[in-house]
């Protein structure tokens, strides 16, 4: 079979995106995608290419800086890593977080450390994050209990900082192809378990549809999609819902991302109240079929 050349598949695959983007767009918002295929000199986006925030996205990026200072296995860490890749705890993040800034030496360490993961990727403007206390006492409890106890200290807000689809492309295809060595290899075994409810108070109630919506219901299995979901802004009227993917698709592999930021906000951060769910299905929908057919014979 002949391999269809780059700039076959790009335009195969940009024509797949923007058609998902138009759709989703549909539903009373702006959306914006891209398709970073290894071997791709860089990605296909279409739609909105501004920067957004990465909010739950961040936390693989923060377990990778993790794992790569780690000198020995912890498992009240581990626990809580796997509490936000699979069920995406916030307070597991925050355990995450306190670690890496244990490990680096600080919060500005730690943001440093944070931005190295993502510079492994290509990626160079990163929108620094936030820092602060946390608003609430919601995680104390947690914390304490996965061995923590300044429960109340100062952390850096990862999900704060900014990225676009094309960066979020380059991480999932970076991962994929396996950039970040075992670390890297540990994450992708998290993030491709099926999702689960948050422990966190009021987890249950922040995941309004199912539980593998966007990626998850969209890519087959054999592709073995390991994503990331990322949502909030409601309190700011800046909601958004994102997901970062890494495929291999016979044998090859891909990074794709897609946010959709609706019109009319929702009451709160929960997914799947509005329509932000399905649109990033409608998006990536559009991209398996492409992928599939570009991809059959390999890479360009």
């Amino acid at each position: 079979t002949t391999v269809p050349d780059e700039q076959t598949q790009r335009d195969a695959v940009l024509a797949a995106i923007q058609s998902g983007v138009k759709k989703a767009n549909a539903r009373g918002g702006t959306s914006g995608a891209a398709v970073w295929v290894d071997g791709w000199e860089g990605p296909a986006t279409a739609g909105y290419a501004g920067a957004y925030r990465l909010w739950s996205t961040s936390k693989p990026l923060t377990a990778i800086g993790v794992l790569d200072r780690q000198t020995a296995p912890d498992p009240q860490v581990d626990g809580a890593m796997h509490d936000a890749l699979v069920k995406s705890s916030n307070c597991g993040q925050r355990r995450m977080v306190i670690e890496l800034q244990g490990l680096s030496g600080g919060i500005p360490q730690a943001m440093s450390a944070f931005n190295g993961v993502a510079l492994k990727s290509g990626i160079t403007d990163l929108t620094p994050a936030q820092q602060g206390p946390p608003t609430d006492t919601s995680c104390d409890s947690y914390l304490q209990q996965h061995g923590v106890t300044d429960v109340q200290t100062d952390t850096a807000l990862f999900g704060t900082s900014e990225w676009t689809t094309a960066d979020a492309a380059s991480f999932g295809r970076n991962l994929g192809a396996g950039t970040y060595g075992a670390s890297g290899a540990r994450v992708l075994e998290q993030l491709k378990q099926p999702k689960e409810v948050s422990d966190d108070p009021g987890g249950e109630d922040s995941v309004k549809t199912e539980l593998s919506w966007g990626a998850g219901n969209i890519f087959p299995a054999e592709w073995g999609p390991a994503y990331k979901s990322g949502w909030g802004g409601s309190d700011n009227g800046a909601y958004l819902a994102g997901q970062v993917v890494s495929l291999v698709i016979h044998g090859v592999p891909v990074g794709a991302s897609a946010v959709f930021m609706p019109d009319q906000q929702p009451v709160d951060d929960a997914i799947g109240e509005g329509q932000e769910d399905e649109a990033l299905e409608d998006i990536f929908g559009q991209v398996k079929t492409a992928l599939n057919e570009q991809l059959k014979a390999g890479r360009p």
